[in-house]
């Protein structure tokens, strides 16, 4: 598995889905809610934040497919209710191997 990482980790963006956990203008926020995520979540778990004028972005997770995407919302909605689904277009094959890992943790 960790082979197969490190192969996928150097390859081309694909397509899927996050989970978007906020949207704010307001960086501190962003921060804090990053810092919360992280306490709750752990490392394991992709997150990345993105800025599009005005707003900053947290979107947590990587998924090939909706069903895959669905568990994980219905999973970070216990401390997120307003998450939502977003489509992806900057996906690591090792972000998806990361939230699968973790999904099978949980």
């Amino acid at each position: 598995m960790e082979r197969s990482y490190f192969i996928n980790s150097n390859t081309r963006d694909l397509e899927g889905y996050r989970v978007q956990l906020v949207a704010t203008t307001d960086r501190q926020e962003l921060e804090k809610t990053r810092t919360e995520f992280r306490i709750l979540y752990g490392e394991a778990l992709p997150l990345e934040w993105i800025h599009e004028k005005p707003w900053y972005k947290l979107r947590a997770g990587a998924c090939l497919t909706r069903l895959e995407a669905q568990h994980l919302l219905f999973r970070l909605k216990e401390h997120y209710p307003g998450a939502y689904l977003t489509n992806a277009r900057n996906i690591k094959a090792g972000e998806i191997l990361a939230t699968r890992r973790e999904s099978l943790n949980e």
